[in-house]
């Protein structure tokens, strides 16, 4: 089966949907967790191109907006996550961690 058809399965049976931002709806990214600063709330994630914050595919810092959301990414895990401009800064503001969705594991 399709990782990605069982992905969209599992995220709508969960509730999992692109988040509102007022008017506009943030865009579910794919990428790969490169780096976790707990210290920091930093994430460092190579991804696809983000529309809403106009950048290309690359590997990004990103601060997290809560300090929850660093416990949901680990090296090497592939996840989806939404991410806006904060104070200037590139801000992670929901992850699903589809490596641990897919293993049965917690993602939390």
């Amino acid at each position: 089966m399709n990782k990605g058809i069982l992905f969209a399965g599992v995220a709508i049976a969960f509730g999992f949907s692109p988040v509102s931002a007022g008017a506009e709806t943030l865009p579910l990214v794919a990428g790969t967790v490169v780096m976790v600063d707990a210290k920091t709330s930093k994430l460092t994630i190579e991804h696809e191109p983000i529309a809403n914050l106009n950048v290309g595919q690359m590997t990004m810092v990103f601060n997290t907006a809560t300090a929850d959301l660093i416990r949901k990414a680990r090296i090497g895990d592939s996840v989806r996550f939404t991410a806006i401009r904060m104070n200037g800064q590139a801000t992670v503001t929901s992850i699903i961690n589809e490596t641990a969705l897919l293993s049965g594991e917690s993602c939390e």
